[in-house]
């Protein structure tokens, strides 16, 4: 059962030219989340996190980076995977080409 839930919405483009912003700003997002359950004696193990990805339109390998490294530091954080949502058929064919389609948590994918 989870208590609690992070929504990290995503840019419409994710690319190299913007990637490190994009992972900063969701960083910022989950540290800030996590010091709030910390402080209030909320388990973390009650956290969802999900990824949403309906706006993103545009992207390159650098967006599968991305998600990876928020994936790690979500499992790290809330030991759970995190859960991604609305993820275009493009970035999904890079995570099956890169041979990591089933290492992520997928749900409502396109074409999945």
């Amino acid at each position: 059962m989870q208590d609690h839930l992070i929504r990290l919405g995503f840019s419409e483009r994710v690319a190299l030219t913007n990637a490190s912003s994009e992972l900063a700003r969701h960083r910022t997002t989950l540290r800030a989340q996590a010091a709030s359950f910390r402080s209030s004696q909320s388990p973390a193990q009650n956290t969802g996190v999900i990824a949403d990805l309906r706006a993103l339109k545009e992207v390159d390998t650098s967006a599968l980076a991305v998600i990876l490294q928020l994936d790690r530091e979500v499992r790290a954080a809330f030991k759970q995977p995190m859960r991604i949502q609305g993820a275009p058929a493009n970035l999904l064919s890079l995570a099956r080409l890169s041979s990591l389609a089933d290492v992520l948590c997928w749900e409502d994918a396109a074409s999945s």
